[in-house]
């Protein structure tokens, strides 16, 4: 029976294997590849194809959906990758995929109705929180990356402002020499977007607000300051260099004072209780062996 079972698991998914190539033949190729340069985690991988496939043939436009979404993917920087139809359904793919492989796990076990429809309960909560979870982590590194980078960005700046350089030049330039990473894709499409003829601190601000950090935030206000006032930009700039500098190192500062207390709970759990057995093992053989018990 449990044998019986399994094969029809099996066809099932070849089935559905099977019609989800026949649509994935009807679907644009633009559609479905997409140029990125950050890599998803395997599991999403794994269902993204499928997730395109069945976000295409939905009948629902991108405006129904909440933009909270659309503003956390574009600061996880998933902007190009993901739109927030797909990203919905990537989550119930994820669950179909984990309830499918639990099933095929599972079946050639007896187990009772109850652990059947428990394992498949966890299964699909596992699969519909994973990728909001992995999308938290994502947008957290990122703007960690970000602030950690964005001082160096401001020396560049004011220094290439002093030597006689107007900012979208600087901008450009600068662009260049950081490295690679969060901060180097946003600068690309504000230089982008100014190319394109948009004003220069437009561009920065929609930078701060796909950023959600704190301190692009500062950056771009006072590039709009020094639009608006005439001040000297590359004053401001190191000005700002410095406070994220004593920033970061007041945060540093403030994780290391807060790591002892953290350590405290893994070392009352888990090394304290050993030492104790360690120690006490001697003393309870003597005890023993001595006939005192």
């Amino acid at each position: 029976m449990a044998f019986f079972a399994s094969g029809l698991v099996g066809v099932s998914v070849a089935l559905a294997v099977v019609a989800v190539a026949g649509l994935a033949a009807r679907v644009p190729k633009g559609a479905v590849r997409r140029r990125h340069g950050q890599r998803l985690p395997a599991l999403l991988r794994l269902t993204l194809p499928l997730a395109r496939v069945i976000a295409a043939q939905l009948p629902i436009g991108r405006s129904t959906f909440d933009r909270r979404i659309s503003l956390q993917l574009e600061r996880a920087g998933l902007q190009q990758i993901l739109t927030p139809v797909e990203f919905y359904v990537l989550g119930a793919c994820t669950a179909c995929l984990l309830i499918v492989s639990t099933m095929l796990a599972t079946t050639p076990y007896s187990q009772s109705s109850s652990h059947s429809v428990l394992l498949v309960v966890v299964a699909s909560t596992c699969g519909l929180v994973y990728p909001w979870v992995w999308l938290r982590d994502t947008i957290q590194k990122r703007q960690n990356q970000l602030a950690r980078q964005l001082p160096l960005l401001l020396d560049l700046l004011q220094l290439s402002i002093r030597a006689g350089l107007g900012f979208s030049a600087a901008l450009a330039q600068c662009s260049a020499r950081i490295p690679s990473g969060a901060l180097q894709n946003e600068l690309s499409q504000v230089n982008a977007e100014i190319r394109a003829g948009a004003r220069m601190s437009a561009a920065v601000q929609a930078m701060a607000r796909r950023s959600g950090v704190q301190a692009v935030e500062q950056f771009a206000a006072a590039i709009a300051q020094s639009q608006i006032s005439g001040a000297g930009l590359a004053d401001l700039l190191q000005h700002q260099a410095e406070q994220q500098r004593d920033r970061r190192f007041a945060q540093a500062e403030k994780a290391a004072n807060e790591a002892p207390v953290r350590l405290l709970l893994p070392l009352m759990t888990l090394l304290f209780p050993l030492t104790f057995a360690v120690i006490a093992a001697p003393i309870v053989f003597n005890i023993l062996e001595a006939g005192w018990l």
